[in-house]
């Protein structure tokens, strides 16, 4: 009798050792991993961001304050698992409990990122002092609770542009004080190889507390530039702040292929209830394609008072000229000061026009039909009209001196 010995394959699972669900004092934290069964691949997202590929153990960077870890592994056949970890930082107050954590730059920076002020700090005021100062100080601050000012500053995230080659677009940068200190001589610093498509002042300005300074960035594309994303690198720094505090981010500009070239030459109001917008757009692409139009009036409020969408057919390597016309509610009478938005699409590209407007009464209405036509063909109606008129006239009192010299 044959007898075999079947042992149960154990199911495949991990374990996450570090980190575990608790509080750290420094944004870098251990991932330390296993797994029952043989892992073929590990990979894990921080805080939804996205998923990063690693192999064990490595080490991970998080955020102050709460933060939340996905850590996921597959096996040769194809099955995955994961695991959650919910952890936070929160960095150690400067106070007297923790000035032995401040006796200088390395341990500060190491351990909160941050450089502490006053007598926490590591600057020459503390090097002036010295053992006996230090240890007075001390025992004055754990019985007093004192919380010395923290230098912090914080840098928005912009958003992305989206630009053809030669075309401009303006982004914002907003630096934000949110230590307990304030803060001075702080300056933006561009990185990256199209870093020169931007121009912004580059003086130097100051944040006290709680204060916030937005910077305005033009980014110009050059010609010739192929399309695709471009990344340029920001970072704010003050005066006082060691090379871990200062925060940085990105700007991202999409270049794309500008397709049809968009001219607004008109805007008129031709009724009491009717505006008529006359524009041009000329072909840029080689080919036929259908251009998506969406027009939007608004009055010296910004109140939005009509709106029209319109599909043009715009025929390949032709430079045309359009009208449409936007219906507006009599009783509002608008005259004056407004503006027209002009948001133009296609399957490969997109652009928007703004302008401020100036609207006038309609023409009378013995020229209406003159204006209706506009361009050159209404200008020959109107000019053969006025002929034709003065013609009659001319004919009229010729017969009437005829009849006249006839009569006597």
């Amino acid at each position: 009798v044959d007898y075999s010995v079947i042992i149960p394959t154990p199911e495949f699972s991990i374990a996450v050792s570090s980190p575990l669900s608790q509080t750290y004092e420094e944004l870098g934290v251990a991932l330390d991993v296993t797994s029952v069964g043989a892992a073929e691949s590990w990979w894990y997202s921080l805080n939804s961001g996205n998923d990063t590929v690693f192999i064990p153990n490595t080490t991970i960077t998080g955020v102050e304050g709460a933060n939340d870890l996905i850590v996921y592994a597959n096996e040769s056949g194809g099955n995955i698992t994961s695991q959650n970890i919910s952890f936070s930082v929160v960095f150690p107050v400067c106070d007297g409990s923790h000035l032995g954590l401040c006796t200088d730059e390395a341990s500060c920076t190491g351990i909160g990122k941050y450089w502490y002020d006053d007598y926490c700090n590591a600057g020459e005021e503390q090097e002036d002092n010295n053992n006996d100062d230090i240890t007075e100080i001390t025992t004055e601050t754990e019985s007093e609770n004192i919380v010395f000012p923290i230098s912090k500053l914080d840098l928005d995230n912009p958003q992305s542009l989206t630009l053809n080659p030669e075309d401009s677009g303006v982004v914002s940068l907003v630096s934000r004080n949110t230590g307990t200190k304030d803060l001075s001589s702080c300056t933006l610093t561009l990185s990256g190889d199209s870093s020169g498509w931007v121009s912004y002042s580059q003086d130097a300005f100051d944040l006290s507390q709680g204060a916030e300074k937005a910077s305005s960035l033009t980014v110009s594309v050059p010609a010739g530039v192929e399309t695709g994303e471009y990344v340029i690198g920001a970072s704010a720094g003050c005066f006082g702040l060691s090379s871990f505090q200062e925060p940085s981010t990105q700007i991202t500009v999409n270049v794309i292929q500008k397709t049809f070239e968009f001219n607004l030459t008109n805007v008129r109001k031709i009724r009491n209830d009717e505006v008529r917008a006359t524009y041009v757009l000329t072909d840029l692409l080689g080919e036929d394609q259908v251009v998506e139009l969406e027009f939007s009036l608004f009055d010296n409020e910004s109140v939005k008072v009509s709106n029209l969408s319109e599909s043009i057919n715009l025929t390949a390597n032709s430079t045309e000229e359009f009208r449409s016309i936007l219906e507006i509610n009599e009783s509002l009478e608008l005259e004056g000061n407004l503006t027209i938005s002009v948001d133009i699409d296609s399957q490969a590209y997109s652009s928007s026009v703004n302008e401020a407007i100036v609207l006038s009464s309609p023409p009378l209405l013995g020229f209406a039909i003159f204006d209706q036509m506009g361009g050159t063909g209404g200008l020959i109606v109107l000019v053969v009209s006025i002929l034709a008129i003065f013609t009659i006239i001319f004919i009229s009192r010729t017969l009437r001196r005829s009849k006249k010299i006839i009569t006597k």
